[in-house]
């Protein structure tokens, strides 16, 4: 698992890359999460994963 989310997904707020929001830090990966520490406010937090069947990178 990544800083993009998990082993085969990008997590993204509100269509732009968590890493790159103010108020979100990445914090670890456990398991199948991928854990962030966000600031007070709303968020759309997405996972995105490659079709079936895609080679990973």
């Amino acid at each position: 698992m990544n800083r993009k989310g998990s082993p085969a997904g990008t997590v993204t707020e509100s269509g732009q890359p968590a890493a790159n929001v103010k108020g979100v830090k990445f914090l670890r990966a456990e398991k199948d999460a991928a854990v962030y520490e966000v600031g007070s406010g709303s968020y759309i937090f997405e996972v995105s994963f490659p079709p079936a069947g895609a080679a990973r990178q």
